[in-house]
C-alpha cells in the first residue's frame, strides 16, 4: 500500500477540498475528481493489481453504452478480472473485493444513486488503498 503519513495526510488534505467544494456548489469539478482516479489506476498498476486498473479502465469506456449491456459487461469484467487476480497473480481475497467494490459503486453510478464525482472519488480511494 501507499499509505505513509504524508501521502495520507494529502490525501486528507484533498478530501477535505474534494467536500467543501460539493458543499459550496453541490458539484466537484472533474479537475478534483479524475486525477485521483488516474492516480489509483496508477498505483494499483504499480502494486501488481492490474486486474482492478484495467477494471476500471474498462468500466470508463463502457459508461456510454446502454444501461443493461453496460451493466451486464461490467458483471463479466469483474468475473474477468477476479479470475486473473485469483489463478493467475494469487493476490487473494482482498484484492477481489476491492473490485467487487469498485462495480458495486460503479453501478450505483449507473442506476442514479450516486453521483459521477462521488464514483470516481470512491472508486480511486479503493483502488490506491
Amino acid at each position: 500500500m501507499l499509505a505513509t503519513p504524508l501521502h495520507d495526510a494529502l490525501v486528507t488534505v484533498w478530501l477535505g477540498v474534494c467536500a467543501y467544494s460539493d458543499i459550496q456548489t453541490r458539484k466537484v469539478p472533474n479537475a478534483l475528481s479524475l486525477p485521483v482516479l488516474a492516480y489509483g489506476v496508477l498505483a494499483a498498476w504499480m502494486q501488481g493489481n492490474w486486474p482492478a486498473a484495467a477494471l476500471v479502465v474498462v468500466l470508463v469506456l463502457i459508461s456510454d453504452l446502454p444501461k443493461r449491456l453496460a451493466s451486464l459487461v461490467s458483471i463479466l469484467a469483474l468475473g474477468l478480472a477476479g479470475f486473473f487476480t485469483w489463478w493467475k497473480l494469487g493476490l487473494g481475497l482482498e484484492a477481489i473485493l476491492a473490485q467487487g467494490v469498485i462495480v458495486i459503486v460503479w453501478q450505483m453510478w449507473l442506476s442514479g444513486i450516486t453521483g459521477g464525482a462521488d464514483a470516481k472519488i470512491l472508486m480511486g480511494l479503493v483502488l490506491i488503498y
